[in-house]
Formats: C-alpha cells, sequence, structure tokens
C-alpha cells in the first residue's frame, strides 16, 4: 500500500489510502474501512457491541459546528450504570461553553432510560439500521427543577451513539462503540 495519502486525525493518527473506487481508512479506535466512492461503507473488522454495554458510558460533548465545519470541545457527560450521570466542563475558559447549556446548570442528577421497541440491553449495535432510536434517556437534576429527554440514535456507519436533544441542538453529545472486537 505503501505510505499514507493523508493524515485525517486530531490528536490520533487516522491513515488513509486512495485506491480505485474509494479511500481506505485505518482508524486505530473504530477500525479499518473502506469507502466506496458511492458513499457506501465496509467495516473490515467485525465487532459486537450490545446496546447496552455502550449506552452506560462517557460521551463527549461539542458545539455544533459552525457554517466553516469548525466545533469546539465542551466537556463530557457520564452515565454509570447505577442511573446515575455527571457533567464535567473541559476547564478550557467560558468561551468554548454553550450559553444556558442544561448541563452546566444541572451538572449532577439521575437518568431514567427507556429502550426503543424491539431493543434490549443484550441487542447488537450492528444488527440495527443506521439512525436507528435504541432508547431514550430522561436526565433528572438532583436540584429536581427541569428534566430533559434524548434520543439515542446508533449510528453504525460511523461506529458510534448520538444522544439527540428533542429540544433545540445547541451541542452534539456522542461516543464510539466500545468495540469488542471477533
Amino acid at each position: 500500500m505503501g505510505k499514507p495519502d493523508r493524515d485525517i486525525g486530531s490528536g490520533l493518527e487516522i491513515d488513509q489510502w486512495d485506491f480505485h473506487g474509494g479511500i481506505l481508512t485505518f482508524h486505530p479506535t473504530s477500525g479499518p474501512n473502506f469507502r466506496t466512492s458511492h458513499g457506501e461503507v465496509f467495516w473490515l473488522m467485525n465487532s459486537k457491541n450490545s446496546v447496552g454495554a455502550n449506552l452506560y458510558a462517557q460521551y463527549e460533548m461539542d458545539k455544533v459546528p459552525n457554517r466553516q465545519g469548525l466545533s469546539a470541545w465542551i466537556g463530557t457527560v457520564t452515565i454509570s450504570s447505577t442511573g446515575e450521570y455527571e457533567y464535567r466542563d473541559n476547564e478550557l475558559g467560558s468561551l468554548q461553553h454553550v450559553a444556558g447549556g442544561f448541563f452546566e446548570a444541572h451538572p449532577r442528577g439521575k437518568v431514567q432510560v427507556r429502550y426503543s421497541s424491539g431493543i434490549k440491553p443484550t441487542t447488537l449495535l450492528e444488527d440495527l439500521q443506521d439512525q436507528a432510536v435504541v432508547a431514550e434517556i430522561t436526565f433528572l437534576p438532583t436540584d429536581k427543577t427541569r428534566e430533559r429527554l434524548f434520543k439515542v440514535v446508533n449510528q453504525t456507519s460511523t461506529r458510534s451513539i448520538d444522544l439527540q436533544s428533542v429540544e433545540a441542538r445547541t451541542f452534539l453529545l456522542w461516543k464510539g462503540w466500545n468495540h469488542s472486537w471477533n
């Protein structure tokens, strides 16, 4: 294959090679894939990722990209298997924050998880359609002043999970699959 045609990583080395008909990408955490010139993605390693094992985890919070595609890391939201959540600021200063953000105002609390019809904790993410809603999570702040509902959306094409607010989207919450490789 020779030397990669480019490195698309930001903090990680993510090499890409151009081939007739598509692009081969070696991603160190999500695995190697081939994207055809028509946009179809083929993952080159099998994995088994259950909904339940991937749901309770740390999610990255980023600003929604601007018109130039630039975003900024805001912090993390961790959902524990004990039904609690905690928001942690990135500690980079107020310019990175989402004004009036729910998690900034309510950094701790409980969660209620409701799986979608036909989905169980043992359901494999690999078996689901791209953009499938696998669950809904309600965040209940410790101060009990207000709750916030998010849909848990499986992104098969990028091997990630998004938490999408049913209210206006001022930030992105996402995580990569855990990747139990076969």
